[in-house]
């Protein structure tokens, strides 16, 4: 299972000769915490001359200026903290990966005599405060990129007296003691590696091998980092991770080329339009390149769209710098001599992107952009941060995880045959409960398992207090889960049930979950043009109090050698004329389990969840 945040990796090579302007701290106004202790451990102790940690014993908000609010798209109310990083001294960012609700932050020293890198994890969960919660500093090491997954944190770097390396330590910033180990320390025969990636399994370097030129280290398992082949590139330019396996995409000057976890090319190359050292790029459920003054979008399929700039005049970029990003359904792409950033929408068909706003004055010399859903972070050339957050959304950001539903589909497809009553069909059904009820405190997770109707329907819940239902549906605290249940973010994917600020909800003893159906409910045509759900479309409830009629609109059930509960939806009002409606039952069929594992299910009452025709 692989749960990660795609963001736009480091491309940077530091230029020791050109050394940064100077920093004004007089231009922010925060208090930083003072108290701090090392949390060595053991292993680390004994690279001391490698790495030391430093971490906060008391976590205080960073106190900031207030946030001076952007909002170029009134819905989502996108405000702007001006900050500066002078935490690590002087020294200049070379890379930012956003994960969840942290930031890792890495720097080198643009002295070149001195070789001093650093690494700082923020807690961005309570923005606009920002916490440091712990500095990894390298005493004769450069970081150039970082990342982070699973619980370890990834880096890549140049050393005084040695060619670059590849780093990996166990860290988990969530826990209260925030203790680390020194991993794995590997020698790269390269002179410098400026990018990295780290998937579900795999750590991905890219770097300028001393006698194999450009390319990518690759190393399978992150446990013993096994090497693999040297993957040869012409030209790279940046990297990103390949959503939903574990392969990433390189951007060369002319085209893109896909490099596997053996250590492989993948599919052949796909060929840009517009060869050019200006590029960056991005991926989600599309890959997102920065031409020139356009945008190329690659689909599933490997189609190609364009999207071009209206605005006059050429982009002058450095070839380095990182310049596309995707903050949740928007493509940032910096541009127009670096100075602003154009806001693209992505809302609706993610094959075409359509321009949006500048957000412009935000500097003369931007450098890079970083994103996860709701913060992105854009760093100029004075390693000066700009922290964009959607004050209006909730934080931390919805994790999709990844399971493989294609199996459990066709088994919920052959049990609810298309075009069967089977409403008839499983007579033992009709009685089946209206809620999951909770037995002992968990996190509820949710995927739609099938998609058999050509509705663009929504899927949402509701949360009963006290076990009471109120007498009117207009009365129950609804919360959609999947906006549009036929989007690729949407079919076999899981989430977590969220509040209405987007945060996972631990679900407490004794509560009870109904879930709704808007029937053809998404509309792209509202909230100007950006989509979103129409209420006044037919709604069906597990609750039939709240149907038309009173009737039964959904069947919930398990299935033998399944562990998830089952709950398909009839997308059509049910009534009992003759001949009988559609009643098929598997419109919509979501699954719902208490974990993402596939195991079983031990915090349900599972009392009366039976299987069709049993």
């Amino acid at each position: 299972m692989a749960v990660g945040v795609v963001t736009v990796l480091c491309s940077c090579k530091k230029d020791k000769n050109d050394p940064p302007s100077p920093v004004d701290p007089s231009e922010v106004n925060y208090t930083f915490i003072t108290s701090v202790e090392s949390l060595l451990t053991p292993a680390i102790k004994t690279f001391d001359d490698v790495l030391s940690i430093q971490s906060n014993k008391k976590l205080e908000d960073v106190t900031l200026t207030p946030p001076e609010e952007i909002d170029p798209i009134k819905k989502d109310n996108l405000k702007r903290i001006k900050t500066i990083d002078k935490f690590a001294d002087g020294q200049v960012i070379s890379d930012i990966w956003v994960w969840e609700k942290y930031a890792f932050v890495s720097y080198y020293n643009p002295n070149s005599a001195v070789y001093q890198g650093t690494i700082d994890v923020f807690s961005i969960e309570k923005l606009p405060g920002i916490v440091r919660m712990a500095r990894f500093s390298f005493p004769k090491s450069d970081i150039h990129a970082v990342s982070y997954v699973l619980g370890r944190l990834v880096l890549v770097g140049s050393q005084e007296d040695k060619s670059a390396f590849v780093e990996t330590i166990v860290y988990n910033p969530s826990l209260s003691e925030k203790m680390a180990v020194l991993e794995h320390m590997i020698d790269l025969s390269a002179t410098n590696a400026r990018g990295v990636v780290a998937t579900s399994n795999n750590v991905y370097a890219l770097a300028d091998d001393n006698t194999q030129g450009a390319g990518v280290y690759v190393f399978s398992d992150l446990t013993t980092m096994e090497q693999k082949p040297f993957v040869a590139i012409d030209q790279p330019l940046s990297m990103v991770p390949v959503r939903g396996s574990n392969n990433v995409y390189i951007l060369q000057k002319n085209s893109i080329v896909q490099v596997t976890s053996s250590g492989t090319k993948g599919t052949e190359p796909l060929t840009i339009n517009a060869p050019s050292n200006n590029m960056g790029i991005a991926a989600k459920d599309r890959v997102y390149v920065h031409v020139d003054n356009s945008v190329q979008v690659f689909g599933p399929k490997n189609q190609s769209f364009d999207w071009n700039e209206s605005s006059s005049g050429n982009q002058s970029l450095h070839p380095n710098h990182k310049n596309v990003a995707i903050m949740k359904d928007w493509l940032m792409v910096l541009g127009n001599g670096g100075a602003d950033i154009k806001l693209c929408g992505l809302r609706n068909n993610q094959d075409f992107v359509t321009e949006v706003s500048d957000l412009g004055g935000l500097n003369s010399q931007l450098s890079f952009l970083a994103a996860n859903d709701n913060v992105a972070f854009v760093v100029d050339q004075n390693s000066a941060i700009q922290i964009l957050w959607r004050a209006s959304k909730g934080f931390p950001e919805v994790p999709i995880y990844e399971l493989d539903m294609k199996e459990t589909s066709t088994v919920v497809s052959g049990a609810m045959k298309e075009g069967r009553n089977n409403f008839n069909t499983y007579q033992n059904l009709h009685n089946c409960p209206s809620s999951i009820k909770i037995k002992t405190p968990t996190k509820v997770y949710v995927s739609v398992a099938l998609q058999d109707a050509q509705y663009y329907s929504s899927l949402g819940y509701y949360l009963l207090r006290n076990s009471s239902l109120p007498e009117k549906s207009d009365d129950l605290n609804k919360i959609i889960v999947f906006p549009n249940t036929r989007t690729a973010n949407s079919i076999g994917n899981t989430v977590a049930l969220c509040d209405a600020d987007g945060k996972e909800v631990l679900f407490e003893s004794g509560q009870e979950i109904g879930f709704y159906l808007v029937s053809n409910g998404w509309n792209s045509s509202l909230n100007d043009g950006y989509g979103g759900v129409d209420t006044s479309k037919p709604t069906m409830y597990t609750h039939m109090k709240y149907n038309k009629g009173n009737y039964q609109q959904h069947l919930l059930y398990r299935l033998e050698n399944r562990y998830p509960v089952f709950i398909g939806f009839e997308d059509q009002l049910r009534s009992n004329t003759t001949p009988a409606p559609d009643s098929d039952m598997n419109d919509i069929v979501i699954a719902i389990s208490d974990n993402i594992t596939g195991a079983a299910i031990t915090n349900f009452d599972m009392t009366n969840v039976l299987i069709p025709g049993q």
